[in-house]
This record gives C-alpha cells, structure tokens and sequence, in this order.
C-alpha cells in the first residue's frame, strides 16, 4: 500500500470495520499508540451506506511529545486517510450480493482442550475468516482477508448488512455440520444461553 504520509505514532492498528444501523453508515477504525499512552487514540473513517466517505472522527486523549494536541490529531487523520481508498473498494466488494452457494471452505480447525472452532472460506473474491467460541460465544469474529499492492491486510466485520446471515448458514452447511455436529450443537446450545442473559441475537454482531 502506498502511504502518503507517516504517522509519529510507533504502533497503528487499522482493523476493525463497522456498519451502524441506526446512523446508516460505516466506520473504519485506526487506532495510535505511543509511548506510555494508557489507551489508543483513534481516528474513524466514516462511510454512508453505499460505501462513499463521508468525514473523520476523531477521539484523541494524548499527543505526542514536543506537539500540541492539534498537531497530534492533524497526524492522525493524515495517516487514516492512506485507507480511505482500500476500505472503498472492500465495502463494493461487501456490498455485493451474496451467492452462499458459491462458498469454497478452505481449511477447518478444532481444539478439544481450548473449545474453539476455526473456518476459512472464500466468497465473491474476498477470503473469510471464522472463529468460533464454543464457551464464549459471543467473543465470535468474523473477518476477511485480502491484499492490496502486494500488503495483506486482515479486518474485523462487524454488523455488516449484508454478511448477517452468513455465520448461521456456515454453521449449518452440510460440510461443516456433519464434520463437527457434537461441537456445533454445543456452541448453539451455549449460545442460546448467552442471548437470553444479553436479550440480543449474536449473529448480529
């Protein structure tokens, strides 16, 4: 990935991708750390429903040595924005209807003693990643993986619209589910569990 400009920032983590219901948009998130900072600051990059960027976010408690707090978020900002382009072209990719027949699972794996489910799949050129929690449901991620300029980036999918129903379909392709129906049917039955006490629905997250 080309960047326009560098961060004074010795650590960035740019990850995490969002899509907000109620606001009806999407933020990407970058966050900073430096020196002794007891938490990140962090820039969101926000997007509207069709994946145009609108603005930036912004929530910075530290700046950097011998600079004003100004200084620090003008730094932020800058750097967030060498995303702006690749989290365009992954919402178009995300924002593409999904053919489920189409998945191609690539590789499974499990783990009695840690009680954990990992998945791997491809779908409409993007290659997913599934990890599944069978005592903690609800720390459940999904993310995809895919390169740019020869980088490979790996990010968090939260909420988004139109992946909702694509975790219940995993669990419950003929493939997966005739390999682990022991695993799966625990996890559903931890998972409904998880739902009553949160009164929400985990596969919305």
């Amino acid at each position: 990935m080309k960047r326009l400009y560098e961060t004074k920032a010795r650590e960035v983590y740019a990850d995490h991708l969002t899509y907000y219901k109620k606001e009806q948009c999407y933020k990407f998130y970058v966050e900073f750390w430096y020196g002794k900072w007891s938490e990140p600051n962090q820039v969101a990059l926000v997007f509207d429903h069709d994946g145009k960027f609108i603005e930036t976010e912004e929530s910075v408690n530290y700046k950097f040595r011998k600079t004003t707090i100004e200084e620090t978020i003008e730094d932020h900002i800058k750097h967030a924005m060498n995303y702006k382009e690749i989290v365009e072209k992954l919402l178009q990719k995300l924002m593409k209807p999904i053919q489920k027949e189409n998945i191609i699972f690539n590789q499974e794996k499990h783990n009695n003693g840690e009680h954990f489910l990992e998945l791997s799949f491809k779908l409409n050129d993007l290659s997913y990643y599934y990890y599944l929690s069978m005592k903690t449901p609800y720390g459940n991620k999904l993310s995809c993986y895919f390169e740019e300029e020869s980088e490979p980036f790996s990010i968090k999918l939260h909420n988004i619209p139109s992946l909702i129903k694509l975790r219940p379909y995993i669990r419950n392709h003929p493939k997966i589910r005739l390999k682990f129906v022991n695993e799966l049917a625990f996890y559903e039955k931890r998972k409904k569990e998880v739902e009553k006490s949160l009164n929400d629905d985990l596969d919305d997250w």
